[in-house]
C-alpha cells in the first residue's frame, strides 16, 4: 500500500454494551490496511473538560477505572499547541527524552491506554488550554 492512511473510529451500541473500533483506510485506493476487532468496552465513557497550563499534569486529573483507550481532542477554537508525555515533558522539540507529542489546535489524538499508565499534558508559558479528554472503558 504506501499511500496515505485515513483514520476512522466507529462506537457501537448493541444491547446497552458499547464496543470501540479504529480502522485505517489506504487513501488511495480505499482499502482497509489493518484487521478491526471490537475491544467490547462495556464499563463506561467518560468526558472531562480539563485545562492544560505550562506545568505538566495528569490528563485527566484521575483516569476512568478501567480504561481501554482515550482520545485528547484540543478544540480549533484554540491557537496553541499542547504536549503529551510523561512527568516530566516540556512543550517543545528538544534533542533528548522530555519533548512532548504535539497536539495542534483542531487535533484529536487516541491512543490505546489503560488507567494503570498516567499521561501527561503541558502547554507554553504562560498558556492555559482548555481541552476534551474521553475516556473508554
Amino acid at each position: 500500500m504506501g499511500g496515505s492512511a485515513d483514520v476512522y473510529t466507529a462506537l457501537f451500541n448493541k444491547d446497552d454494551q458499547l464496543s470501540y473500533a479504529k480502522l485505517l483506510v489506504d487513501a488511495i485506493t480505499g482499502r482497509l490496511q489493518t484487521d478491526a476487532t471490537a475491544s467490547g468496552l462495556k464499563v463506561a465513557i467518560s468526558h472531562t473538560v480539563q485545562n492544560v497550563t505550562d506545568v505538566a499534569a495528569p490528563l485527566p486529573t484521575v483516569a476512568q477505572s478501567g480504561r481501554n483507550s482515550m482520545e485528547i481532542f484540543n478544540p480549533g477554537t484554540n491557537v496553541d499547541t499542547i504536549w503529551i508525555g510523561n512527568a516530566t515533558v516540556t512543550a517543545d522539540f528538544v534533542v533528548g527524552t522530555t519533548s512532548g507529542r504535539p497536539v495542534a489546535p483542531g487535533e484529536t489524538y487516541t491512543l490505546d491506554i489503560t488507567d494503570l499508565i498516567t499521561l501527561y499534558a503541558r502547554a507554553e508559558a504562560a498558556k492555559i488550554i482548555p481541552v476534551l479528554i474521553v475516556e473508554f472503558a
